[in-house]
């Protein structure tokens, strides 16, 4: 007996039935949802979109951890409020507005060490901890008189703070990984190092050297990601191996190696930037990432109303909560392959039958909202025999 087909093999199927594309030479399977993605979230109309792509984003946070990315790979983006431990947080896009009411107002400690003509190992414990990841600076002369600045990965480690880097935008957990990043300009045997890479956090501070498959891409020889945690987002790769120490960010002790002697008597100094961690009650979603203030003290819930990846949504792993839309969906997925290929006459023969479905979703839609009522200034949303326990005590 065959299993019953999801919708999204519907669509699938669909599609290629009317576009002529059985062939994934044709039409590949990325190009596919591609197509759909882009007609959902784009094209489809917003008076069909009710809730049903809404769900509940839920993260738990870590102690001393302000930063969390959002997996964009599951959902589009995010609706405020965002509650945190159940309470309404303050939420904000705007980096200048957010920063401008939560600074990361630096720290600065001179001679926190003194050179002795090496290049190390210097050890010291600065004051006024916990550190924000991300924020410590380390600075100083060597015995040329070039500046070296050293600056934190966020996992502990120090590297050059002006030494080139290559931003990621993907990594693949195949084996061996494939690590996409534009214009890296590396070659094949190069050494790099990677740092501040979000979901896959198995590859920070690592070394490896590179197999280059394109001018995008490029392997990491012998390295196995199929066990590794999805990759969410951000990462540099810095050519080289570039850890120069190590920073504590709850005890304050620092060990740092520098490239060069630093000459006797000469300072090395430090900046950093301090916090007091408690429960969060604000937010900034800024870059596909969350950043609370203050930074948590423990694990707290966080959630917050999210508009998943229509693919995702549509998955065979899901319940398609869609089913009377698949229809219209392949049909205007169809209609957009029509128009980059430049078939105008057969999307013209295919519009009038994108419109009538159109209208019948359309008049399923009133019924679904024809018993839902509107909220008033005199009330608040509730049901009638709610607000009468309301109003009684009850709740």
């Amino acid at each position: 007996m065959q299993p019953e087909r999801t919708t999204l093999d519907q669509i699938k199927l669909k599609i290629r039935r009317i576009t002529k594309s059985p062939n994934p030479n044709q039409l590949s399977e990325q190009q596919l949802n591609d197509y759909i993605n882009w007609f959902y979230l784009y094209d489809f109309p917003e008076e069909l979109r009710l809730k049903s792509l809404k769900s509940n984003y839920v993260f738990f946070t870590k102690a001393h951890q302000d930063r969390y990315a959002f997996p964009t790979d599951d959902f589009v983006t995010v609706n405020p409020p965002l509650y945190v431990a159940g309470f309404e947080a303050q939420y904000s896009q705007s980096q200048t507005e957010f920063f401008r009411h939560y600074p990361k107002i630096q720290t600065l400690q001179n001679s926190v060490a003194t050179g002795n003509g090496t290049e190390g190992p210097y050890n010291f414990t600065v004051t006024g901890v916990p550190l924000l990841k991300q924020e410590v600076f380390v600075t100083t002369e060597d015995v040329g008189g070039d500046a070296i600045s050293l600056r934190d990965d966020g996992e502990g480690n120090l590297f050059e703070a002006d030494t080139t880097q290559i931003n990621i935008s993907n990594v693949q957990l195949t084996n061996p990984v494939i690590v996409t990043a534009k214009d890296h300009r590396l070659q094949t045997g190069d050494t790099v190092t990677i740092l501040g890479v979000q979901g896959t956090t198995e590859l920070n501070s690592g070394v490896y050297i590179v197999t280059v498959i394109n001018d995008n891409n490029f392997s990491l020889d012998g390295i196995d990601g199929t066990g590794f945690t999805a990759y969410s987002s951000g990462g540099i790769i810095v050519p080289g191996e570039v850890s120069f120490g190590t920073v504590n960010y709850l005890s304050g002790a620092i060990e740092v190696e520098f490239r060069s002697p630093i000459a006797s008597g000469q300072a090395i100094d430090f900046g950093g930037v301090h916090y007091q961690a408690s429960r969060p009650f604000a937010a900034l979603f800024f870059n596909n990432e969350f950043i609370l203030r203050p930074v948590p003290d423990r694990g707290y819930k966080v959630s917050i109303e999210a508009f998943r990846n229509p693919i995702r949504l549509l998955d065979s792993s899901e319940n398609p909560l869609i089913k009377e839309w698949w229809e219209i969906i392949a049909l205007g997925a169809a209609l957009k392959i029509f128009t980059d290929r430049r078939e105008l006459q057969v999307l013209a023969q295919y519009q009038p039958l994108y419109d009538q479905q159109l209208t019948q979703s359309l008049r399923r839609t009133i019924i679904q909202q024809r018993n839902q009522r509107a909220a008033t200034i005199y009330d608040d949303g509730m049901s009638g025999s709610l607000q009468g326990q309301h109003g009684q005590g009850g709740l």
